[in-house]
């Protein structure tokens, strides 16, 4: 198996991981989360904080995967295109993650599945699509 291929199948063991936790975190916020109640002026930052975070997913996702990925297409040993690569993969899925995260952080502030749900629907979604392929 080359180097690519390693990482390639790396990639998608985390990338599966973390595509499991989100179901994972959702549960465990109906499971465990108070009863709920109002957040107000709190779920508008975390929303914020959403945003932000899929802004930086974009960036990641525009500027450092795609030229690991122009770079490993021509050169496919290349090491250090490799590694941009697989950070970069690892990155937006962590991301992704976050979003998810802060769905769970709404319900144990006291928000319901309505408010939280599309954090984690949103972070599910996203991992269904940046799901890692080979260069």
């Amino acid at each position: 198996m080359t180097s690519l291929d390693s990482m390639v199948q790396k990639s998608r063991i985390i990338h599966l991981a973390i595509l499991v936790s989100v179901p994972f975190y959702a549960f465990v916020g109906e499971w465990a989360g108070p009863p709920p109640g109002e957040i107000g002026f709190l779920y508008k930052i975390l929303v914020a904080a959403a945003v932000a975070d899929l802004g930086l997913f974009t960036f990641f996702r525009i500027t450092m995967l795609r030229s690991a990925e122009a770079t490993l297409a021509t050169r496919p040993d290349d090491a250090a295109a490799l590694g941009r690569w697989f950070t970069a993969n690892v990155v937006t899925f962590v991301l992704c993650e976050t979003v998810a995260l802060l769905g769970l952080v709404i319900r144990f502030l006291g928000g319901n599945l309505v408010q939280a749900g599309p954090f984690y629907a949103v972070a599910f979604l996203l991992l269904l699509v940046v799901t890692p392929r080979r260069p």
